[in-house]
Protein backbone atom coordinates (compact mmCIF):
# COMPACT_ATOMS: atom_id res chain seq x y z
CA UNK A 1 0.00 0.00 0.00
CA UNK A 2 1.19 3.63 -0.85
CA UNK A 3 0.57 6.95 1.14
CA UNK A 4 1.00 10.12 -0.40
CA UNK A 5 1.85 12.65 1.95
CA UNK A 6 1.66 15.87 0.64
CA UNK A 7 4.76 18.05 1.66
CA UNK A 8 4.32 22.09 2.08
CA UNK A 9 7.26 24.22 1.65
CA UNK A 10 6.71 26.31 4.23
CA UNK A 11 6.40 23.90 6.58
CA UNK A 12 8.78 23.95 9.54
CA UNK A 13 11.53 21.01 10.42
CA UNK A 14 9.20 20.20 13.20
CA UNK A 15 5.74 19.75 11.53
CA UNK A 16 7.42 17.57 9.17
CA UNK A 17 8.89 15.53 11.09
CA UNK A 18 5.48 15.35 13.01
CA UNK A 19 3.93 14.45 9.49
CA UNK A 20 6.25 11.82 9.12
CA UNK A 21 5.86 9.83 12.48
CA UNK A 22 2.36 9.83 11.52
CA UNK A 23 2.57 8.28 8.55
CA UNK A 24 4.82 5.84 10.18
CA UNK A 25 1.76 5.15 12.60
CA UNK A 26 -0.49 4.97 10.14
CA UNK A 27 1.53 2.20 7.94
CA UNK A 28 2.00 0.24 11.70
CA UNK A 29 -1.56 0.04 12.24
CA UNK A 30 -2.20 -0.92 9.15
CA UNK A 31 0.49 -3.80 9.35
CA UNK A 32 -0.88 -4.86 12.72
CA UNK A 33 -4.46 -4.62 11.31
CA UNK A 34 -3.64 -7.19 8.45
CA UNK A 35 -1.84 -9.30 10.88
CA UNK A 36 -3.47 -9.51 13.69
CA UNK A 37 -5.39 -12.37 12.75
CA UNK A 38 -2.73 -14.00 11.99
CA UNK A 39 -1.12 -14.06 15.26
CA UNK A 40 -4.43 -14.66 16.82
CA UNK A 41 -5.42 -17.48 14.75
CA UNK A 42 -2.53 -19.24 15.83
CA UNK A 43 -2.47 -18.84 19.11
CA UNK A 44 -5.95 -19.00 19.23
CA UNK A 45 -5.32 -22.73 17.68
CA UNK A 46 -2.82 -23.09 20.80
CA UNK A 47 -5.43 -22.61 23.24
CA UNK A 48 -8.20 -24.27 22.01
CA UNK A 49 -5.89 -27.29 21.22
CA UNK A 50 -5.53 -27.04 25.27
CA UNK A 51 -8.88 -27.64 26.50
CA UNK A 52 -8.81 -31.37 24.10
CA UNK A 53 -7.39 -34.51 26.41
CA UNK A 54 -3.68 -34.63 26.95
CA UNK A 55 -3.82 -37.01 29.46
CA UNK A 56 -1.10 -39.70 29.92
CA UNK A 57 -3.36 -42.03 27.65
CA UNK A 58 -3.37 -39.48 24.84
CA UNK A 59 -6.94 -40.09 24.42
CA UNK A 60 -7.93 -37.53 21.32
CA UNK A 61 -6.38 -35.50 18.36
CA UNK A 62 -8.32 -32.49 17.10
CA UNK A 63 -7.45 -30.32 14.11
CA UNK A 64 -9.71 -27.96 11.67
CA UNK A 65 -8.72 -26.79 8.05
CA UNK A 66 -9.34 -23.57 7.90
CA UNK A 67 -10.16 -20.53 10.98
CA UNK A 68 -11.87 -17.27 9.55
CA UNK A 69 -11.30 -14.31 12.07
CA UNK A 70 -13.53 -11.23 12.54
CA UNK A 71 -11.96 -9.28 15.46
CA UNK A 72 -14.80 -6.25 15.00
CA UNK A 73 -17.92 -8.54 14.65
CA UNK A 74 -16.27 -11.15 17.23
CA UNK A 75 -17.06 -13.98 14.86
CA UNK A 76 -15.04 -17.44 14.17
CA UNK A 77 -15.78 -19.54 11.50
CA UNK A 78 -14.30 -23.03 11.41
CA UNK A 79 -14.00 -25.49 8.76
CA UNK A 80 -12.95 -29.28 8.20
CA UNK A 81 -13.41 -29.68 12.27
CA UNK A 82 -12.09 -32.91 13.22
CA UNK A 83 -11.88 -34.72 16.85
CA UNK A 84 -10.48 -38.36 16.66
CA UNK A 85 -9.04 -40.72 19.31
CA UNK A 86 -5.58 -41.54 19.03
CA UNK A 87 -4.12 -44.88 18.55
CA UNK A 88 -3.18 -45.06 21.98
CA UNK A 89 -6.99 -44.23 22.99
CA UNK A 90 -8.61 -46.95 20.48
CA UNK A 91 -5.92 -49.49 22.25
CA UNK A 92 -7.54 -48.77 25.33
CA UNK A 93 -10.82 -48.95 24.97
CA UNK A 94 -10.25 -52.64 23.36
CA UNK A 95 -8.14 -53.63 26.23
CA UNK A 96 -10.35 -54.83 29.74
CA UNK A 97 -7.40 -53.87 32.06
CA UNK A 98 -8.65 -50.28 31.86
CA UNK A 99 -12.45 -48.26 32.65
CA UNK A 100 -12.53 -46.38 28.99
CA UNK A 101 -15.52 -47.89 27.74
CA UNK A 102 -16.24 -45.04 25.65
CA UNK A 103 -14.88 -42.52 22.85
CA UNK A 104 -15.91 -39.81 20.36
CA UNK A 105 -15.39 -39.59 17.44
CA UNK A 106 -17.02 -36.36 15.26
CA UNK A 107 -16.72 -34.38 12.21
CA UNK A 108 -17.97 -31.15 11.24
CA UNK A 109 -18.19 -29.58 8.21
CA UNK A 110 -18.76 -25.94 9.52
CA UNK A 111 -18.47 -24.09 12.88
CA UNK A 112 -19.69 -20.60 13.64
CA UNK A 113 -19.36 -18.41 16.87
CA UNK A 114 -20.62 -15.03 16.39
CA UNK A 115 -19.99 -13.18 19.40
CA UNK A 116 -17.27 -14.92 20.72
CA UNK A 117 -14.93 -12.52 23.32
CA UNK A 118 -11.72 -13.69 21.84
CA UNK A 119 -9.61 -11.27 24.07
CA UNK A 120 -11.30 -12.83 27.49
CA UNK A 121 -11.13 -16.43 26.11
CA UNK A 122 -7.09 -15.32 25.48
CA UNK A 123 -6.92 -14.04 29.05
CA UNK A 124 -8.76 -16.13 31.26
CA UNK A 125 -9.61 -19.39 29.08
CA UNK A 126 -13.63 -19.02 29.72
CA UNK A 127 -15.27 -18.99 26.25
CA UNK A 128 -18.60 -16.77 26.04
CA UNK A 129 -20.45 -17.06 23.09
CA UNK A 130 -23.38 -15.47 22.00
CA UNK A 131 -24.16 -18.10 19.06
CA UNK A 132 -22.26 -21.35 18.21
CA UNK A 133 -23.68 -23.25 15.00
CA UNK A 134 -22.34 -26.11 14.10
CA UNK A 135 -24.21 -27.98 10.84
CA UNK A 136 -23.81 -31.08 9.37
CA UNK A 137 -22.10 -32.91 11.95
CA UNK A 138 -21.37 -36.84 12.06
CA UNK A 139 -20.75 -38.11 15.88
CA UNK A 140 -19.73 -41.24 16.59
CA UNK A 141 -19.59 -42.92 19.79
CA UNK A 142 -17.16 -45.93 19.83
CA UNK A 143 -18.04 -47.84 22.59
CA UNK A 144 -16.94 -51.60 24.34
CA UNK A 145 -20.07 -53.51 25.53
CA UNK A 146 -17.90 -56.03 26.97
CA UNK A 147 -16.82 -53.70 29.78
CA UNK A 148 -18.67 -52.57 32.58
CA UNK A 149 -20.97 -49.36 32.49
CA UNK A 150 -20.30 -46.74 35.21
CA UNK A 151 -22.93 -44.15 35.76
CA UNK A 152 -20.39 -41.86 36.62
CA UNK A 153 -18.20 -42.21 33.12
CA UNK A 154 -19.60 -39.27 31.44
CA UNK A 155 -17.70 -38.90 27.85
CA UNK A 156 -17.52 -35.38 27.75
CA UNK A 157 -15.28 -35.73 31.10
CA UNK A 158 -13.14 -37.22 28.97
CA UNK A 159 -13.06 -35.14 25.70
CA UNK A 160 -11.99 -31.92 27.83
CA UNK A 161 -8.79 -31.76 29.33
CA UNK A 162 -8.28 -30.18 32.97
CA UNK A 163 -7.00 -26.55 31.57
CA UNK A 164 -11.19 -26.41 30.50
CA UNK A 165 -12.80 -23.88 32.92
CA UNK A 166 -16.47 -23.04 31.77
CA UNK A 167 -18.37 -22.00 28.76
CA UNK A 168 -21.65 -19.39 28.19
CA UNK A 169 -23.42 -20.14 24.88
CA UNK A 170 -27.03 -18.18 24.95
CA UNK A 171 -27.53 -20.05 21.50
CA UNK A 172 -26.12 -23.07 20.80
CA UNK A 173 -27.80 -24.72 17.68
CA UNK A 174 -26.76 -27.95 15.72
CA UNK A 175 -28.44 -28.83 12.34
CA UNK A 176 -28.26 -31.57 9.62
CA UNK A 177 -26.44 -33.79 12.58
CA UNK A 178 -26.17 -37.81 12.27
CA UNK A 179 -25.24 -39.56 15.65
CA UNK A 180 -24.50 -43.00 15.61
CA UNK A 181 -23.75 -45.70 18.57
CA UNK A 182 -20.77 -48.07 17.06
CA UNK A 183 -19.98 -51.25 19.15
CA UNK A 184 -16.42 -52.01 18.65
CA UNK A 185 -16.94 -55.64 19.03
CA UNK A 186 -18.36 -56.84 16.62
CA UNK A 187 -18.21 -53.93 14.06
CA UNK A 188 -21.57 -52.28 14.02
CA UNK A 189 -23.92 -49.57 14.49
CA UNK A 190 -26.76 -50.23 17.00
CA UNK A 191 -28.40 -46.77 17.30
CA UNK A 192 -28.69 -44.51 14.85
CA UNK A 193 -30.42 -41.19 14.58
CA UNK A 194 -31.25 -39.34 11.26
CA UNK A 195 -30.92 -35.76 10.18
CA UNK A 196 -30.74 -34.67 13.87
CA UNK A 197 -31.78 -31.05 15.00
CA UNK A 198 -30.57 -29.34 18.50
CA UNK A 199 -30.62 -25.72 19.81
CA UNK A 200 -29.83 -24.80 23.05
CA UNK A 201 -30.62 -21.72 25.22
CA UNK A 202 -28.46 -19.92 27.65
CA UNK A 203 -26.30 -22.97 28.30
CA UNK A 204 -23.63 -23.07 31.15
CA UNK A 205 -21.23 -25.76 31.13
CA UNK A 206 -18.00 -25.74 33.64
CA UNK A 207 -15.56 -28.61 35.00
CA UNK A 208 -17.76 -29.19 37.66
CA UNK A 209 -21.40 -29.71 35.66
CA UNK A 210 -19.42 -31.82 33.14
CA UNK A 211 -18.50 -34.67 35.54
CA UNK A 212 -22.98 -34.92 35.95
CA UNK A 213 -25.37 -37.26 34.03
CA UNK A 214 -26.51 -33.83 32.15
CA UNK A 215 -23.16 -31.53 31.30
CA UNK A 216 -25.41 -28.51 30.86
CA UNK A 217 -27.24 -26.07 33.16
CA UNK A 218 -29.86 -24.46 30.74
CA UNK A 219 -33.07 -22.19 30.01
CA UNK A 220 -34.47 -24.57 27.35
CA UNK A 221 -33.49 -27.79 24.82
CA UNK A 222 -34.67 -28.10 21.64
CA UNK A 223 -34.22 -31.30 20.05
CA UNK A 224 -35.49 -33.61 16.79
CA UNK A 225 -34.68 -36.65 14.54
CA UNK A 226 -36.15 -37.68 11.41
CA UNK A 227 -35.87 -41.55 12.67
CA UNK A 228 -34.03 -43.45 14.83
CA UNK A 229 -33.12 -46.86 14.63
CA UNK A 230 -31.69 -49.66 17.56
CA UNK A 231 -30.54 -52.92 16.67
CA UNK A 232 -29.33 -54.08 20.23
CA UNK A 233 -31.24 -57.48 19.79
CA UNK A 234 -30.41 -60.76 17.48
CA UNK A 235 -33.37 -60.68 16.92
CA UNK A 236 -35.57 -57.78 16.91
CA UNK A 237 -34.78 -54.47 15.47
CA UNK A 238 -36.42 -50.86 16.84
CA UNK A 239 -37.04 -48.14 14.09
CA UNK A 240 -39.06 -44.86 14.78
CA UNK A 241 -40.33 -41.77 12.49
CA UNK A 242 -39.80 -38.48 13.93
CA UNK A 243 -38.94 -37.52 17.39
CA UNK A 244 -39.02 -34.34 19.30
CA UNK A 245 -38.08 -32.80 22.75
CA UNK A 246 -38.92 -29.64 24.46
CA UNK A 247 -37.77 -28.90 27.82
CA UNK A 248 -40.19 -25.88 28.57
CA UNK A 249 -42.82 -27.51 27.11
CA UNK A 250 -41.03 -30.38 29.37
CA UNK A 251 -42.49 -33.35 26.45
CA UNK A 252 -40.78 -35.74 24.57
CA UNK A 253 -43.08 -37.19 21.55
CA UNK A 254 -41.78 -40.12 19.28
CA UNK A 255 -44.11 -40.99 16.23
CA UNK A 256 -44.35 -44.42 14.32
CA UNK A 257 -42.53 -46.50 16.62
CA UNK A 258 -41.57 -49.89 15.61
CA UNK A 259 -40.06 -53.40 17.15
CA UNK A 260 -39.60 -55.45 14.12
CA UNK A 261 -38.75 -58.87 14.07
CA UNK A 262 -35.30 -60.07 11.98
CA UNK A 263 -37.77 -63.66 11.30
CA UNK A 264 -40.69 -65.20 10.15
CA UNK A 265 -42.35 -66.78 13.02
CA UNK A 266 -41.42 -69.82 10.79
CA UNK A 267 -37.95 -69.11 11.05
CA UNK A 268 -37.92 -67.77 14.94
CA UNK A 269 -39.50 -71.41 15.55
CA UNK A 270 -37.11 -72.98 13.83
CA UNK A 271 -34.18 -70.98 15.35
CA UNK A 272 -34.44 -72.09 18.84
CA UNK A 273 -34.85 -75.55 20.50
CA UNK A 274 -37.01 -74.29 22.85
CA UNK A 275 -40.12 -72.47 23.55
CA UNK A 276 -39.47 -68.51 22.89
CA UNK A 277 -41.92 -65.77 22.72
CA UNK A 278 -41.41 -63.92 18.82
CA UNK A 279 -43.05 -60.97 18.88
CA UNK A 280 -44.21 -57.49 16.53
CA UNK A 281 -45.25 -54.12 17.92
CA UNK A 282 -46.13 -50.93 16.10
CA UNK A 283 -47.37 -47.56 17.95
CA UNK A 284 -48.53 -44.28 16.12
CA UNK A 285 -47.49 -42.16 18.93
CA UNK A 286 -45.37 -42.36 22.50
CA UNK A 287 -45.47 -39.13 24.79
CA UNK A 288 -44.04 -38.36 27.86
CA UNK A 289 -44.72 -35.61 29.93
CA UNK A 290 -43.38 -33.41 33.06
CA UNK A 291 -39.86 -35.37 33.61
CA UNK A 292 -38.17 -34.05 36.42
CA UNK A 293 -34.77 -32.45 34.89
CA UNK A 294 -33.42 -31.53 37.96
CA UNK A 295 -33.46 -35.26 39.59
CA UNK A 296 -32.77 -36.88 35.83
CA UNK A 297 -29.69 -34.18 35.51
CA UNK A 298 -28.13 -34.90 39.19
CA UNK A 299 -27.95 -38.44 39.67
CA UNK A 300 -30.19 -40.14 36.65
CA UNK A 301 -32.99 -41.45 38.14
CA UNK A 302 -35.90 -41.02 35.93
CA UNK A 303 -38.90 -39.49 37.25
CA UNK A 304 -41.86 -38.33 35.20
CA UNK A 305 -45.76 -37.58 35.03
CA UNK A 306 -47.14 -39.10 32.48
CA UNK A 307 -46.05 -41.87 29.65
CA UNK A 308 -49.14 -42.19 26.83
CA UNK A 309 -49.08 -44.94 24.13
CA UNK A 310 -51.40 -44.48 21.31
CA UNK A 311 -52.45 -47.04 18.63
CA UNK A 312 -50.32 -49.56 19.88
CA UNK A 313 -50.81 -52.77 17.93
CA UNK A 314 -49.13 -55.93 19.65
CA UNK A 315 -48.44 -59.41 18.06
CA UNK A 316 -47.42 -62.63 19.86
CA UNK A 317 -46.63 -65.96 18.92
CA UNK A 318 -45.18 -68.97 20.76
CA UNK A 319 -45.04 -72.71 19.39
CA UNK A 320 -45.47 -74.92 21.81
CA UNK A 321 -44.60 -78.06 19.81
CA UNK A 322 -41.01 -76.81 21.09
CA UNK A 323 -40.24 -78.01 24.98
CA UNK A 324 -39.81 -75.71 27.82
CA UNK A 325 -37.07 -73.42 28.49
CA UNK A 326 -34.47 -74.75 31.26
CA UNK A 327 -35.97 -73.39 34.33
CA UNK A 328 -35.79 -69.66 35.22
CA UNK A 329 -37.67 -68.03 38.00
CA UNK A 330 -39.67 -65.21 36.25
CA UNK A 331 -40.23 -62.17 38.90
CA UNK A 332 -43.91 -60.75 39.41
CA UNK A 333 -43.90 -57.54 39.04
CA UNK A 334 -43.41 -55.41 42.01
CA UNK A 335 -40.09 -57.62 42.42
CA UNK A 336 -39.06 -57.04 38.75
CA UNK A 337 -39.26 -53.34 39.04
CA UNK A 338 -36.93 -53.30 42.40
CA UNK A 339 -34.36 -54.88 40.20
CA UNK A 340 -33.99 -52.12 37.85
CA UNK A 341 -31.10 -49.86 38.29
CA UNK A 342 -31.74 -47.02 39.01
CA UNK A 343 -35.25 -44.92 40.33
CA UNK A 344 -37.61 -45.65 38.26
CA UNK A 345 -40.91 -43.35 38.29
CA UNK A 346 -44.02 -43.06 36.32
CA UNK A 347 -47.46 -40.91 37.72
CA UNK A 348 -49.26 -42.57 34.78
CA UNK A 349 -49.08 -44.74 31.82
CA UNK A 350 -52.33 -44.36 29.92
CA UNK A 351 -52.95 -46.97 26.68
CA UNK A 352 -55.23 -45.94 24.19
CA UNK A 353 -56.81 -47.61 20.95
CA UNK A 354 -54.80 -50.69 20.85
CA UNK A 355 -55.01 -54.12 19.82
CA UNK A 356 -53.21 -57.19 21.18
CA UNK A 357 -53.21 -60.66 19.02
CA UNK A 358 -51.65 -63.81 20.74
CA UNK A 359 -51.08 -66.84 18.76
CA UNK A 360 -49.86 -70.58 20.06
CA UNK A 361 -49.35 -73.28 18.11
CA UNK A 362 -50.39 -76.66 20.14
CA UNK A 363 -48.49 -79.52 21.18
CA UNK A 364 -51.87 -81.47 20.63
CA UNK A 365 -53.35 -80.78 17.33
CA UNK A 366 -49.98 -78.56 15.57
CA UNK A 367 -52.69 -75.80 14.54
CA UNK A 368 -52.51 -72.06 15.93
CA UNK A 369 -54.84 -70.59 18.65
CA UNK A 370 -55.78 -67.25 18.54
CA UNK A 371 -56.29 -64.81 21.24
CA UNK A 372 -57.51 -61.04 20.43
CA UNK A 373 -58.25 -58.03 22.47
CA UNK A 374 -59.56 -55.01 20.29
CA UNK A 375 -59.98 -51.68 21.63
CA UNK A 376 -57.85 -52.02 24.29
CA UNK A 377 -58.14 -49.07 26.83
CA UNK A 378 -55.43 -48.90 30.01
CA UNK A 379 -54.42 -47.21 32.95
CA UNK A 380 -51.71 -47.31 35.28
CA UNK A 381 -51.24 -45.48 38.35
CA UNK A 382 -47.33 -45.66 41.09
CA UNK A 383 -45.28 -47.45 38.69
CA UNK A 384 -42.59 -47.32 40.65
CA UNK A 385 -39.35 -48.41 42.05
CA UNK A 386 -38.77 -45.04 43.94
CA UNK A 387 -38.54 -45.68 47.77
CA UNK A 388 -39.97 -42.29 48.19
CA UNK A 389 -42.79 -42.33 46.00
CA UNK A 390 -44.06 -45.71 47.52
CA UNK A 391 -43.78 -44.47 50.64
CA UNK A 392 -46.73 -41.41 50.12
CA UNK A 393 -48.32 -44.45 48.42
CA UNK A 394 -47.74 -48.04 47.89
CA UNK A 395 -50.01 -49.57 45.36
CA UNK A 396 -49.65 -49.80 41.70
CA UNK A 397 -53.13 -49.98 40.17
CA UNK A 398 -53.72 -51.37 36.67
CA UNK A 399 -57.09 -50.81 34.86
CA UNK A 400 -58.23 -52.09 31.40
CA UNK A 401 -61.08 -52.22 29.39
CA UNK A 402 -61.39 -54.06 25.79
CA UNK A 403 -63.64 -56.39 23.95
CA UNK A 404 -62.11 -59.97 24.20
CA UNK A 405 -62.33 -61.89 20.85
CA UNK A 406 -63.77 -58.36 19.06
CA UNK A 407 -67.00 -59.29 21.01
CA UNK A 408 -67.14 -59.77 24.78
CA UNK A 409 -66.54 -56.69 26.92
CA UNK A 410 -64.18 -57.15 29.47
CA UNK A 411 -63.43 -54.91 32.58
CA UNK A 412 -60.03 -55.99 34.89
CA UNK A 413 -58.74 -54.27 37.89
CA UNK A 414 -55.16 -55.50 39.31
CA UNK A 415 -53.55 -54.09 42.41
CA UNK A 416 -49.56 -54.60 43.37
CA UNK A 417 -48.29 -54.02 46.64
CA UNK A 418 -44.89 -53.13 46.26
CA UNK A 419 -43.38 -52.68 49.42
CA UNK A 420 -44.79 -56.48 50.42
CA UNK A 421 -41.84 -59.41 49.96
CA UNK A 422 -44.26 -61.78 48.63
CA UNK A 423 -45.51 -59.79 45.73
CA UNK A 424 -49.20 -59.86 47.43
CA UNK A 425 -51.40 -58.39 44.85
CA UNK A 426 -55.42 -58.24 44.14
CA UNK A 427 -57.37 -58.93 40.52
CA UNK A 428 -60.54 -58.44 39.74
CA UNK A 429 -62.28 -58.64 36.25
CA UNK A 430 -65.72 -58.86 34.69
CA UNK A 431 -66.91 -60.47 31.40
CA UNK A 432 -69.80 -59.14 29.40
CA UNK A 433 -72.90 -60.52 27.82
CA UNK A 434 -71.14 -62.85 25.02
CA UNK A 435 -71.85 -65.91 22.40
CA UNK A 436 -69.05 -68.42 23.95
CA UNK A 437 -68.42 -69.61 20.28
CA UNK A 438 -66.43 -66.85 19.45
CA UNK A 439 -63.77 -68.67 21.87
CA UNK A 440 -63.42 -71.17 19.19
CA UNK A 441 -60.59 -70.32 17.69
CA UNK A 442 -58.65 -70.54 21.20
CA UNK A 443 -60.18 -73.55 22.30
CA UNK A 444 -60.08 -75.88 19.36
CA UNK A 445 -56.55 -75.78 18.63
CA UNK A 446 -55.14 -75.75 22.14
CA UNK A 447 -57.56 -78.63 23.95
CA UNK A 448 -59.49 -79.99 20.92
CA UNK A 449 -62.69 -78.95 22.71
CA UNK A 450 -65.01 -77.11 19.85
CA UNK A 451 -68.29 -75.01 21.56
CA UNK A 452 -71.43 -75.77 20.18
CA UNK A 453 -73.45 -73.34 21.44
CA UNK A 454 -73.90 -71.25 24.66
CA UNK A 455 -74.00 -67.89 26.18
CA UNK A 456 -72.20 -66.10 28.92
CA UNK A 457 -74.75 -63.82 30.38
CA UNK A 458 -71.96 -62.34 32.50
CA UNK A 459 -68.65 -63.15 34.82
CA UNK A 460 -67.07 -62.21 37.77
CA UNK A 461 -63.86 -63.08 39.51
CA UNK A 462 -62.00 -61.55 42.09
CA UNK A 463 -58.69 -63.03 44.41
CA UNK A 464 -56.22 -62.53 46.27
CA UNK A 465 -52.74 -63.54 45.63
CA UNK A 466 -49.21 -63.81 46.10
CA UNK A 467 -45.60 -65.14 45.04
CA UNK A 468 -46.73 -68.62 45.47
CA UNK A 469 -50.43 -69.13 45.19
CA UNK A 470 -53.65 -67.05 44.93
CA UNK A 471 -57.31 -67.81 46.50
CA UNK A 472 -60.36 -66.13 45.53
CA UNK A 473 -64.51 -66.56 44.34
CA UNK A 474 -66.39 -66.64 40.59
CA UNK A 475 -69.61 -66.01 40.03
CA UNK A 476 -70.16 -66.99 36.07
CA UNK A 477 -73.69 -67.08 34.73
CA UNK A 478 -74.19 -69.11 31.70
CA UNK A 479 -77.09 -71.13 29.98
CA UNK A 480 -77.13 -73.57 26.83
CA UNK A 481 -73.32 -74.94 27.20
CA UNK A 482 -72.87 -77.96 24.63
CA UNK A 483 -69.17 -78.95 23.19
CA UNK A 484 -67.75 -81.10 20.79
CA UNK A 485 -64.39 -83.11 21.23
CA UNK A 486 -62.37 -83.77 18.55
CA UNK A 487 -59.67 -86.83 17.87
CA UNK A 488 -56.08 -85.94 19.10
CA UNK A 489 -54.83 -88.27 15.78
CA UNK A 490 -57.73 -87.12 12.98
CA UNK A 491 -58.08 -83.42 14.24
CA UNK A 492 -61.60 -83.10 12.55
CA UNK A 493 -63.13 -86.12 13.41
CA UNK A 494 -65.69 -85.88 16.36
CA UNK A 495 -65.69 -88.19 19.05
CA UNK A 496 -69.01 -89.02 19.87
CA UNK A 497 -69.10 -90.75 22.76
CA UNK A 498 -66.47 -88.69 24.27
CA UNK A 499 -68.70 -85.98 23.29
CA UNK A 500 -71.85 -87.62 25.13
CA UNK A 501 -69.30 -87.99 28.35
CA UNK A 502 -68.28 -84.39 27.91
CA UNK A 503 -72.01 -82.76 27.77
CA UNK A 504 -72.96 -84.96 30.61
CA UNK A 505 -69.98 -84.09 33.17
CA UNK A 506 -70.72 -80.02 32.49
CA UNK A 507 -72.79 -78.18 33.81
CA UNK A 508 -74.61 -76.91 30.81
CA UNK A 509 -76.70 -73.63 32.49
CA UNK A 510 -75.86 -72.01 35.94
CA UNK A 511 -77.98 -69.01 36.51
CA UNK A 512 -79.25 -67.55 39.23
CA UNK A 513 -82.53 -67.54 38.73
CA UNK A 514 -82.30 -71.23 38.90
CA UNK A 515 -82.56 -72.67 42.21
CA UNK A 516 -78.76 -75.04 41.32
CA UNK A 517 -76.52 -72.06 40.91
CA UNK A 518 -73.46 -72.83 41.81
CA UNK A 519 -70.27 -70.13 42.87
CA UNK A 520 -67.13 -71.16 41.65
CA UNK A 521 -64.09 -71.25 43.85
CA UNK A 522 -60.64 -69.92 42.73
CA UNK A 523 -57.56 -71.79 43.85
CA UNK A 524 -53.73 -72.51 41.95
CA UNK A 525 -50.45 -72.10 42.96
CA UNK A 526 -48.52 -70.52 41.15
CA UNK A 527 -45.70 -71.71 38.39
CA UNK A 528 -43.03 -69.82 38.97
CA UNK A 529 -41.12 -69.94 35.47
CA UNK A 530 -44.26 -68.32 33.88
CA UNK A 531 -45.15 -64.65 33.81
CA UNK A 532 -47.94 -63.49 36.05
CA UNK A 533 -50.22 -63.35 32.71
CA UNK A 534 -50.29 -67.15 32.73
CA UNK A 535 -51.10 -66.90 36.74
CA UNK A 536 -53.90 -64.94 36.03
CA UNK A 537 -55.34 -67.48 33.40
CA UNK A 538 -54.87 -70.54 35.47
CA UNK A 539 -56.75 -68.27 38.03
CA UNK A 540 -59.58 -67.70 36.10
CA UNK A 541 -59.69 -71.29 34.43
CA UNK A 542 -59.76 -73.00 38.01
CA UNK A 543 -63.26 -71.16 38.74
CA UNK A 544 -64.51 -72.17 35.39
CA UNK A 545 -63.66 -75.92 35.93
CA UNK A 546 -64.84 -75.72 39.42
CA UNK A 547 -68.43 -73.67 38.08
CA UNK A 548 -68.75 -75.85 34.81
CA UNK A 549 -67.05 -79.02 35.82
CA UNK A 550 -66.80 -80.07 39.29
CA UNK A 551 -65.75 -83.23 39.15
CA UNK A 552 -62.78 -82.64 37.34
CA UNK A 553 -61.69 -79.26 39.42
CA UNK A 554 -58.90 -80.36 41.81
CA UNK A 555 -60.13 -77.62 44.41
CA UNK A 556 -63.77 -79.45 44.78
CA UNK A 557 -61.82 -82.54 45.26
CA UNK A 558 -59.92 -80.87 47.68
CA UNK A 559 -63.27 -79.45 49.59
CA UNK A 560 -64.40 -83.35 49.12
CA UNK A 561 -61.74 -85.45 50.83
CA UNK A 562 -61.58 -82.58 53.57
CA UNK A 563 -65.04 -82.98 54.35
CA UNK A 564 -64.87 -86.75 54.21
CA UNK A 565 -61.49 -86.21 56.96
CA UNK A 566 -64.10 -83.76 58.89
CA UNK A 567 -66.87 -86.74 59.00
CA UNK A 568 -63.84 -89.31 60.58
CA UNK A 569 -62.94 -87.00 63.07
Amino acid sequence: MLIYLPVNKNSTPKMKALKITGAIVAILAIIIYFTSDFFLEKKLRTELSKLINKDSLSLYTYNFSNLNLNLVEGSIKLKGIKLHPTKAALDSIKSMDNNVRVLVEATSDEMKMEGFEIKHFLKTGQIQINRLIINTPELVYLFNNRKKASRNTITLDNVFSKKFSQANLKHFLITNASINAHNINNDKDIVVFEDVGFHLTNAHIDSLTIKRFSPFDYDNIEFSSKGLSLDLDEDFIISTGKLRFNAEENTTSISDLKIKPKYSQKNFSKKYNVQKTWFALTLEDLVVSNINFEQLIQNGDFRMGRLTLKKANLAIYKDKTKPEPPFKKKLMPASALKKIPFNLSIDTILVTNSTMTINEKSALSQKVSELTLNDLNATIHGFSNDPDKIGTNRYMVVNVSSKLMKTSPVLFQAKFDLTDPDDKHYIHGTVGKTDATVFNNLLEPMLLVKIKSGEIRHMDFSYTGDDHDCYGTMDFEYENFKVDIYNAEEHDKKQGLLSLAANTVIKSTNLKENGSYSKGVIKVERLPERFIFSYIWRAVQSGIVYTMAPVLSNVKKEEKAARKEARKN
